[in-house]
């Protein structure tokens, strides 16, 4: 029998509101990274027919330039869309000792949906976007940044 043969598509595109203030730093090499945590709502009718709101936290990882200048506008509650790839990583959690397995976006676009004027937040159908090609880190540089993130993992 033939081998079948699948293309390699990992493309995510998320609407949201992003949960805290996002984290902004630097690499040994000094590459900026900027970690946050973002949340997508989805509503449905339950078995009882009454309308359900679930909550999809996850981690989105951006580098460089796109790094540096989202950071400052990624507050909480800022709402955004969000291209990119879908990425895992393992970890062993130095407390429990047990094997983890976190999924996280990195980001390739980020859309902004509020532009700020002066000190004013203003809703906008005109996206601000910020835009960057990621697929030339270095990957030592992301295991680097990882490792020191496994610290932050709420669990």
């Amino acid at each position: 029998m033939a081998e079948l043969r699948l293309p390699n598509i990992n493309f995510v595109i998320i609407s949201g509101r992003v949960v805290e203030d996002a984290t902004l730093r630097y690499t040994p090499q000094g590459t900026p990274t900027c970690t946050v945590r973002f949340a997508s709502d989805r509503n449905f009718k339950n078995a009882q027919g009454e309308w359900v709101k679930e909550a999809l936290f996850i981690n989105l990882v951006l580098f460089r330039d796109l790094a540096e200048r989202s950071a400052p506008r990624l507050k909480r509650g800022t709402p955004i869309i969000v291209e990119g790839t879908l990425r895992s990583r393992d970890f062993e959690d130095p407390r429990t000792r047990i094997k983890r397995t976190v999924f996280e976006i990195v980001v390739r676009r980020l859309h902004f949906l509020e532009k700020l004027v002066g000190e004013e937040i203003i809703p906008t159908m005109e996206e601000e976007e910020y835009t960057e090609e990621v697929s030339n880190v270095d990957s030592q540089e992301i295991i680097d940044t990882q490792e020191e993130e496994q610290e932050d993992l709420p669990f």
